[in-house]
């Protein structure tokens, strides 16, 4: 979402900030509005209460989240010239730009700290992080046995572990304001062990 003069975006994203950093209950509309530079009636014109605020924050978390996940036909192509290792890295989504990092760690925060109370924010977690992943993995690990280009595996297992593995670095970095350099090398050096760990186990049909 482009931070353009849109008052709506301005006070999206102004409510991102505040609900990252202060939590949803401990900022108002009144405070937003002057974030936002505009009378506190005007902002009822784009959003009636902080709740759907919140509901549009989700559904920007849901529908982006997983938004440049490389297409299982591209994991396909690469299996037959690249290294196993260099192509199982390939199966998890990175963000294109900076701003959107810190647009999706900032509402990455507001999820899973809400998830816990809030049963909005935990479906949403469950189906964003956990449950299209998970089918996004197994889909991949499907196709690549049943084209015949890797061996028969536990696969199911591997997927859980490396949603595990990802949601424990979301919810121990995300609290202490973990930044992106010291967050992807924990994620990547996780990720780089699952893949030479993939690739020991000889499972690319050569």
């Amino acid at each position: 979402m482009p931070r353009n003069k849109s008052t709506k975006k301005k006070i999206f994203f102004v409510a991102v900030d505040f609900f990252a950093e202060k939590g949803f209950k401990h900022c108002t509309m009144q405070e937003i509005a002057d974030k936002v530079n505009i009378k506190a009636p005007s902002i009822y014109k784009h959003f009636i209460n902080k709740k759907e605020i919140l509901t549009e924050i989700f559904e920007y978390y849901k529908n982006n989240l997983n938004k440049h996940r490389l297409p299982v036909e591209k994991i396909l192509e690469a299996i037959d010239h690249e290294p196993p290792g260099k192509v199982f890295t390939k199966l998890f989504s990175a963000f294109e730009t900076e701003e959107e990092y810190a647009l999706m760690m900032k509402i990455s925060k507001i999820v899973i700290g809400m998830s816990y109370e809030n049963e909005d924010a935990k479906k949403i977690f469950q189906q964003a992080f956990v449950e299209e992943p998970t089918k996004y993995l197994n889909d991949v690990f499907t196709k690549l046995i049943d084209s015949g280009k890797i061996k028969l595996f536990d696969y199911e297992s591997l997927t859980f572990q490396i949603i595990a593995f990802s949601r424990m670095i979301f919810e121990t970095s995300l609290p202490d304001g973990t930044d992106r350099a010291e967050m992807d090398a924990k994620y990547n050096n996780g990720i780089a062990l699952l893949a030479k760990g993939f690739e020991r186990a000889d499972l690319l049909v050569r």
